[in-house]
């Protein structure tokens, strides 16, 4: 409501014209005023854009042809096609180490379930919401596999870590869990609730702005929590594993998601080096 609100502001305020007077230029303006004078991401651009087509399909306005125009003017320049894996570095396999180790040097009581949190993300390639909405009764112990329900292709999908994770995570269950009922979430706070998104978010920035402080990850990547769900599609790229069967464990609904990674241009350099190494 709030994005809506911006728009319409920008079209009657600004552009001193009613959302069904508006032509293709006008739309071309309104993504340019979301970029340079109001500085929005290119991620939350990308929502605006989502915002406006359901927008102009549900209000049947006389111009909706003007907005069809933009979209297409939009998918033959790719804008917005890319936006997640550009916007965002991936992190290696060491890269992901690090952060780990800094998070458990750390004095602080819930730095063994953060870290662990940190792990199983990486692990799975899921995203973070995914993980924290993870319950007792979505975990298989015995065989590391977990069944991720609230995905953001509302599709159930299964996901499995690596045996020395799945260690680890018995040893959390055993000793740490305040509730263990098959409805409980498996990374709790202490009330035994959900941890929040924005405390593991805030832990993870932490960690990662002391290991560039101190030189051990670079300065000019682009690092967020989603750079471990990158990461660890590279990585799997990067070991041979074949692209239709990542793009199911991720969770992606279609192919050519999957694809950007396989095709970036970071990528290719580095499998160019490789093979004028060999």
């Amino acid at each position: 409501i709030q994005r809506l609100r911006v728009f319409l502001n920008y079209s009657i305020n600004i552009l001193k014209k009613e959302p069904d007077e508006l032509e293709f230029e006008d739309f071309i303006k309104f993504f340019k005023y979301l970029d340079e004078d109001r500085g929005i991401s290119i991620n939350t651009q990308d929502k605006y854009y989502k915002l406006l087509s359901v927008f102009y399909k549900i209000m049947y306005l006389k111009n909706t042809n003007e907005y069809l125009k933009f979209k297409e003017y939009c998918k033959d320049i790719g804008k917005f096609k890319r936006f997640e894996v550009e916007h965002y570095d991936d992190l290696s396999p060491d890269e992901v180490n690090e952060i780990l180790k800094c998070i458990l040097k750390s004095k602080s009581s819930t730095k063994y379930r953060d870290a662990l949190i940190i792990r199983l993300t990486y692990d799975t390639g899921s995203r973070i919401g995914e993980i924290l909405n993870l319950k007792i009764k979505d975990c298989d112990f015995k065989k590391g596999i977990f069944k991720l329900k609230n995905t953001k292709g509302r599709e159930v999908r299964y996901a499995v870590c690596a045996l020395d994770t799945l260690d680890a995570l018995k040893h959390y269950v055993d000793y740490y869990l305040i509730d263990k009922s098959e409805n409980a979430y498996l990374f709790q706070n202490k009330n035994g609730n959900k941890v929040g998104y924005h405390w593991i978010k805030k832990v993870f920035t932490r960690a990662v702005d002391e290991l560039v402080n101190k030189g051990t990850l670079p300065r000019n990547k682009r690092i967020t929590l989603h750079s471990l769900r990158h990461g660890r599609i590279v990585d799997l790229l990067n070991k041979g594993y074949p692209i239709e069967i990542i793009s199911e464990i991720v969770g992606h609904k279609d192919i050519k998601t999957t694809m950007v990674y396989a095709h970036s241009k970071k990528r290719k350099m580095l499998l160019l080096n490789n093979i004028s190494n060999i």
